[in-house]
């Protein structure tokens, strides 16, 4: 191990250095026919196997390491006693007979020039001296050949020329400096490839090119960066809707000055095409330039782009901006519901929902709305004495990089004595021994319209006012199911539709040990709720005491509960009958002015109890002869709420009764024993339901 580690030290401190003169590509002729003396067949290992000239050790030179020297049969030849290695980093016939320099133990060396070296080793143990020859290729790497251009701001071309250098490695390496690296073969030159950046490179990207020897890697070549930086054509930074949407202001910054680029427009879905004008940006620091692009339809979203034919085999394109197209629901007097798209969401990182008087201008004010693909806005404080100029406005970035996108100005009148939608939500919940209806807002006058089971038939059951809550308490919850439909009057004398119906939960048993009940809904024709969860129900049991115990939770309207069942019947407090109950519940989310807020729901449908008979037990004989044993006759049982029992005598006259089921007779008759025989005896009562039981039968006393 010593010597081992004084190798180590060699490499470590000590390299020999071989410049480049005089190497061959043959094996040497002592290399093949061994001097005298010496034996052949010991090994070692070179590494790396092919030495690569780069920018970073082209000066101190490629280096090489030596490492496990082994004999014929394959054993370290440093670890056998009196053992020595040597080496000769360099030999060539012209050398002559081989010799090892002063150095030669030291088993790493350094070439500085391209070529073929051949190494001999020398190993000696004992009396046996080994010689080895093996080569090492030395490649002077030399960077790829290359043109590149970005022919937009996300899309790079780079050329690799037809050069010597170039033909030398087949192989390419490119490092795009944005998570994505290829690998590419090259068999025909020159040779073209492209890239697109998905995200903005976090390093410059390179270029290395891949030397091969044996089908294997060699060499990897200096690496060339490509400059991301100043390669993107002028931005469109702002698009304004004028006109009612039938114009689109543009203004540009940044970018290549004093250029003419196309305005180019394509509708969602479609294509792009030439608007027939072009813009350019003064030379002037910090310059802007507007233009003005009539469209087709103000009806349709349009994406707009900047175009100019460069270097590349396509045409260089700025990134595309797009219009918001918002369209509006007038809910009631108060309500107004704003719905908005555009292609450029994905960049938008704030949106802002802005209005006033029209046309006075007074009283503006704006709204901050979350940013998704399909954002939504509901103002709720029209007056019906006002018109409304709302806009919208959706940007990224601040200060002079700031990109914004306005819609075009729209107009909103609150309506007044005509029909609305139903915009109000609604659920429905059991209570005790009634059902109660309860909706978001509250309006000078809703209608509650009511049906009964299975029916659609819906008849007009209360009319309130100004309240979010009414309370149905003519109804038979454990019998049926009820639904309700509402409308409503607002503030401007308009009428609603009426709501989708809105049902209770509805609890019943279609087959033993199991529970079917009907599903929970909301009442939201107009869609206010987002983000809205499946339905869960927790299927609960309530003890005698009114104690609740959740024993399962289902998004299914059916449940097995033999289970539960059998457990609680265990439990004295629930005296042979199980009370079920559902509670539903459902997760959903509410704009609530400007800000998505938790909305869940929950529901309890009525109750539902399984009920276990009586059960009795009457032994057959019994031996009143006072041992303790058997004396008395009397009945066991459980799930047992009246207990009577009468024994009768042979003659059919009774001579026992007892109201007590903890109470025996004694086998006495008028206070003396009676005598022994078959006595009848008859015991009924009632159940915990109130559902009554009988037994007749006859008892043999024994002496």
């Amino acid at each position: 191990m010593s010597r081992i580690k004084s190798y180590l030290l060699g490499f470590i401190i000590l390299c020999t250095t071989i410049t480049t003169f005089g190497q061959q590509d043959a094996k040497p002729i002592e290399c093949t026919t061994l001097p005298p003396g010496h034996t052949p067949n010991a090994d070692f290992s070179i590494n790396p196997q092919t030495g690569c000239l780069t920018a970073d050790n082209r000066a101190a030179g490629a280096l090489v390491l030596i490492n496990e020297v082994r004999d014929p049969s394959g054993t370290l030849i440093t670890t056998l006693p009196g053992s020595s290695v040597k080496f000769n980093f360099n030999y060539r016939d012209v050398d002559g007979p081989i010799t090892f320099p002063a150095n030669a133990s030291t088993p790493t060396n350094r070439y500085k020039g391209p070529g073929k070296y051949w190494i001999v080793m020398n190993g000696v143990v004992g009396t046996t001296s080994y010689l080895t020859c093996k080569s090492v290729e030395i490649i002077d790497t030399q960077p790829l050949n290359f043109k590149y251009d970005f022919c937009s701001p996300q899309d790079v071309t780079v050329l690799i020329e037809d050069t010597p250098t170039n033909r030398a490695q087949p192989k390419i390496l490119i490092e795009w400096g944005d998570g994505n690296t290829q690998t590419i073969r090259i068999t025909t030159f020159p040779h073209t490839i492209t890239h697109h950046f998905d995200n903005v490179p976090t390093v410059k990207p390179k270029i290395q090119g891949l030397y091969e020897r044996g089908g294997i890697d060699a060499c990897t070549s200096d690496a060339r960066n490509l400059d991301v930086a100043n390669t993107d054509p002028p931005k469109i930074v702002a698009l304004e809707g004028l006109a009612g949407g039938t114009q689109q202001k543009i203004t540009i910054r940044g970018g290549t000055a004093d250029v003419d680029f196309n305005i180019e427009m394509k509708p969602k879905g479609g294509s792009w095409s030439a608007t027939g004008k072009t813009i350019k940006l003064p030379t002037t620091a910090n310059a802007t330039a507007t233009e003005t692009i009539t469209v087709p339809n103000a009806g349709t979203e349009y994406c707009f782009r900047l175009q100019k034919n460069g270097i590349c085999s396509s045409s260089i394109v700025s990134d595309p901006l797009c219009t918001i197209l918002p369209t509006h629901q007038v809910l009631s007097s108060t309500d107004v519901k704003i719905d908005w798209q555009s292609e450029s969401f994905t960049s938008i990182t704030r949106y802002q929902v802005s209005h006033r008087d029209s046309p006075s201008n007074l009283n503006p004010n704006s709204y901050d709305v979350p940013v998704s693909a399909n954002p939504t806005f509901t103002f709720d404080q029209m007056d019906c004495s006002t018109k409304y100029e709302f806009w919208i406005v959706g940007s990224w970035f601040s200060g002079g990089t700031k990109i914004e996108i306005k819609s075009a100005p729209f107009i909103v009148e609150p309506l007044k004595g005509g029909n609305i939608p139903f915009a109000n939500l609604a659920i429905v919940s059991l209570g005790d021994n009634l059902v109660k209806i309860n909706t978001l807002y509250p309006f000078p006058e809703i209608t509650i319209y009511r049906a009964e089971g299975n029916s659609t038939n819906f008849q007009k059951a209360a009319t309130i006012q100004n309240t979010t809550l009414w309370e149905d308490k003519n109804v038979e919850i454990n019998q049926q199911q009820y639904c309700y439909k509402l409308e409503y009057k607002d503030a401007c004398d308009n009428t609603s539709e009426q709501s989708t119906p809105v049902c209770t939960v509805f609890l019943t048993s279609a087959q033993p040990n199991t529970l079917n009940w009907t599903p929970f809904s909301v009442s939201d024709p107009t869609g206010m709720l987002q983000n809205v969860g499946a339905t869960e129900y927790y299927v609960q049991v309530i003890d005698e005491l009114g104690v609740l115990q959740n024993v399962a939770i289902t998004t299914n309207t059916e449940a097995e509960v033999r289970a539960a069942i059998d457990q609680y019947l265990q439990d004295p407090l629930f005296n042979g009958k199980v009370t079920f109950r559902i509670l539903a519940r459902q997760d959903a989310e509410l704009m609530w002015g400007t800000v998505l807020t938790p909305f869940p729901f929950s529901s309890y449908s009525n109750t539902y109890t399984f009920i276990t008979p009586a059960i009795l037990y009457v032994p057959t004989a019994f031996t009143p002869n006072d041992d303790t044993v058997n004396d008395v006759f009397k009945a066991n049982g459980k799930f047992i709420s009246e207990f009577n029992m009468v024994i009768y005598n042979r003659w059919g006259a009774p001579i026992f009764e007892t109201r007590d089921i903890e109470l025996g007779w004694n086998g006495t008759e008028a206070g003396a024993p009676a005598p022994q025989g078959n006595y009848s005896y008859k015991i009924f009562g009632t159940d915990y339901a109130g559902q009554e039981f009988k037994k007749v039968g006859s008892v043999l006393l024994l002496k």
